[in-house]
């Protein structure tokens, strides 16, 4: 199953990568929203793993951007925020994406999110 990790920091990328990938995912990444579009039209994920706190387009427009895409609006998309206010998880949930986690978090945690989720997909 192939995932869409959205993600500035290149270690944390890098570790997610790894992560996933040891748990039979399949993995693309990208370091932008704007790659991560791209990607997303591209290689049609099953599910999207974003951070929130994105150089130039946030993940809050990205995944409005994703939304109004009639291609992609189906795709599960999981948050992850750095500043662990509820605030902008509520935000974040209500721009779009179906699960939330603040970072730090579990790997298996993420993976919960994303079984959810992928359980909850419907197909386009």
């Amino acid at each position: 199953m192939k995932l869409l990790v959205i993600e500035d920091s290149s270690d944390v990328r890098l570790l997610l990568q790894l992560e996933l990938v040891g748990r039979g995912y399949t993995v693309v990444t990208a370091d932008s929203a704007e790659t991560g579009l791209e990607l997303a039209r591209r290689e049609r994920p099953a599910a999207i793993v974003s951070d929130l706190g994105l150089p130039g387009i946030d993940g809050i427009t990205f995944i409005r951007r994703v939304r109004e895409d009639p291609r992609l609006r189906a795709i599960p998309a999981i948050a992850l925020s750095g500043f662990g206010e509820l605030a902008e998880i509520d935000r974040a949930l209500e721009s779009g994406y179906h699960a939330a986690l603040v970072k730090p978090f579990e790997t298996a945690d993420l993976v919960a999110a994303l079984q959810r989720v992928l359980g909850a997909e419907v197909s386009p």
